[in-house]
């Protein structure tokens, strides 16, 4: 998952994502796909924006992989 800087690596970010993805890319399969992805889409968005309200802010993708996303530090903050 990380690079040990804090960072997610590409395989992470990939299935982080998927939950957000999974709904389109069953969507391009001719008829049925066309029912399962809206259905599966639908589940998985309602899921993410309840998950979304936790006070840590972790989606679905988030808790599937072990991330979760913080602000990083202003570059102008470190001038002062």
């Amino acid at each position: 998952m990380g690079k040990g800087d804090g960072q997610v690596d590409l395989a992470g970010s990939a299935k982080r994502n998927l939950t957000l993805s999974v709904g389109t890319l069953l969507a391009s399969i001719p008829l049925l796909g066309w029912v399962v992805g809206a259905v599966l889409d639908l589940v998985l968005t309602v899921i993410e924006v309840i998950l979304v309200a936790d006070p840590a802010g972790r989606r679905l993708g988030d808790r599937w992989v072990g991330t979760r996303v913080v602000e990083a530090a202003s570059a102008s903050a470190g001038r002062a």
